[in-house]
């Protein structure tokens, strides 16, 4: 099965705070792995490359201990558009029954999201913090945030991002998108 994310796109990593952390080109590709399946599960494809007049961003929770959930948005020139799906049936989610959803967006929900990544400094090249190398997380749920647009694409793996600070911004913008999906999903339940 081909891998989903473009290779390299996750050969950093962010902690809770968002600090950043290099990873080596085994875990990079064995996150790109997991991710790929969760996302073939889910009929999904890659999001790169873009054509010139659309713009994409998918989001996708793998947890510790229930079943993952994607939201992806997109823009075809005038026409915005949310798909959603969340696997059942943890710990074997491949074959596991599913909630699919789509609608069209409103241009005051895409626009809104837009204003959640620049908050977040989604497409900046902005510098984060390294982590100290000490750090090993058990528990949680690994938060993929991916983008493309005019030609480029960018992605962020955060670990249980924090609801404060620049995390708090990630975070934000992702359970928006949960949001706009309709999904039953309270976020409180999303660590």
């Amino acid at each position: 099965m081909p891998s989903l994310i473009p290779e390299g796109a996750l050969a950093v990593s962010f902690k809770v705070d968002l600090a950043a952390e290099r990873r080596s080109m085994r875990s990079e590709s064995f996150s790109r792995c997991v991710f790929s399946i969760a996302l073939h599960s889910m009929g999904e494809r890659g999001l790169w490359p873009v054509p010139s007049d659309s713009e994409v961003y998918r989001f996708t929770w793998l947890p510790s201990f229930s079943a993952p959930l994607m939201v992806r948005v997109e823009r075809h020139g005038a026409v915005y558009v949310m798909h959603a799906e969340h696997l059942g049936g943890y710990p074997s989610w491949v074959d596991a029954p599913r909630t699919r959803r789509s609608r069209l967006l409103l241009l005051s929900e895409w626009n809104e999201f837009l204003r959640k990544l620049t908050a977040f400094s989604f497409w900046p090249q902005s510098r984060r913090p390294s982590a100290p190398d000490d750090v090993v997380y058990g528990d949680g749920a690994e938060w993929l945030l991916e983008g493309g647009q005019h030609g480029r694409y960018k992605a962020y793996l955060v670990w249980s991002p924090a609801a404060v600070g620049e995390a708090g911004a990630f975070r934000e913008a992702c359970l928006y998108l949960v949001k706009l999906s309709g999904l039953a999903i309270p976020p409180t339940d999303f660590y």
